[in-house]
């Protein structure tokens, strides 16, 4: 046990009103995580040994050709992340302007709040999860009711140093972990309440889906570059950055996308990436599915069916249009399309 954590009973009255479990020795968190304590100091403090990883680590392309790093935790550590998901992170209540990691959340009710503006503002937080390190997130289990040691040992957890990283600030929430969308939205709670409370002296509407934030407001006379230069103020002052690359400002004479659907007349999925899917469907017919898979890069059935699930969720009626030209798409009992 590292002599530096100091644990105790924390603030057991602030814990009672999160209604979090009250943990004040590392026994409480070895018994909350179903774990004996030895195996529960492996997995905080990960031995420098070749070979030894609590994560799976990998890369995915984003749009922009770049690659994002994903630390998928193994079996061990996502066990014990799910236990303090479930028993302290989502008792936490977060801000309502956060729309993403929440029961009931979706793109299509963040977009939904931002239909038929005059103005729809965007801007991107740079590097998101990644400017969330171990500090903040030990500050932030420290201001749920838990003790230094406590909010330490919750912190190691949630948080993953890279493999030669070298120093405490290089741990940060991972990217593939269970706990740490809900981590960024308690820790983002005053930054919500910041904006939230600048974009109604302006008379705009804000929302946050993750890294994505958004403001909108009725009138093409609306204060634009006072908002977002008073955005990137506090943006800053709470511990982040924006993205200039993916700042837009759209008026309503150009396509108004939020979160990756058009708001300018209701929600709708653009035009593009609905010609792009009927033209994957009309080629899976034509080719039929081993070749369309193979074009494709990956199973055409399992994409085909879950792209229309997400059409069906943003828009349903062309959902069931498409349904009914191509019947394969419903289910595995459909007849094939072959070549």
């Amino acid at each position: 046990m590292q002599p530096w954590l100091r644990f105790g009973p924390g603030d057991p009255l602030r814990a009672a009103v999160f209604g979090v479990p009250a943990l004040e020795s590392f026994a409480d968190v070895a018994r909350l995580l179903g774990l004996d304590e030895r195996r529960l100091v492996w997995l905080c403090f990960q031995p420098d040994e070749p070979g030894v990883d609590h994560y799976h680590r990998f890369s995915i392309p984003k749009r922009n050709g770049q690659e994002r790093q994903i630390s998928a935790p193994k079996t061990d550590m996502r066990a014990g992340q799910r236990v303090i998901l479930q028993e302290i992170l989502a008792k936490i209540p977060i801000h309502d302007a956060a729309t993403a990691f929440r029961p009931g959340a979706s793109i299509v009710a963040n977009a939904r709040q931002h239909v038929g503006k005059d103005v729809v503002i965007r801007l991107d937080i740079a590097d998101f999860f990644p400017s969330i390190d171990r500090r903040r997130v030990k500050g932030m289990f420290a201001s749920l009711g838990y003790s230094e040691g406590i909010a330490a040992v919750l912190a190691l957890l949630t948080t993953d140093t890279p493999r030669k990283a070298g120093s405490d600030n290089a741990a940060l929430l991972p990217q593939g972990a269970c706990t740490s969308p809900a981590i960024s939205n308690i820790i983002c709670h005053r930054l919500d309440a910041r904006l939230t409370g600048l974009a109604r002296k302006h008379g705009f509407i804000y929302s946050r889906y993750a890294d994505d934030m958004t403001f909108s407001h009725p009138s093409s006379d609306a204060p634009v570059g006072r908002l977002i230069s008073s955005a990137v103020f506090i943006l800053g002052e709470e511990g982040f950055a924006p993205n200039p690359a993916k700042a837009r400002v759209m008026r309503a004479h150009q396509r108004q996308i939020v979160t990756g659907l058009v708001v300018n007349d209701g929600v709708a999925i653009p035009r593009a990436d609905l010609r792009r899917f009927r033209a994957i469907l009309h080629g899976t017919e034509r080719d039929g599915f081993e070749q369309a898979s193979l074009t494709l890069g990956k199973d055409v059935r399992d994409y085909a069916r879950g792209y229309l699930a997400f059409v069906h969720m943003v828009e349903p009626d062309k959902a069931a249009r498409l349904r009914e030209r191509h019947p394969w798409v419903r289910g595995a009992d459909d007849p094939a399309p072959t070549r």
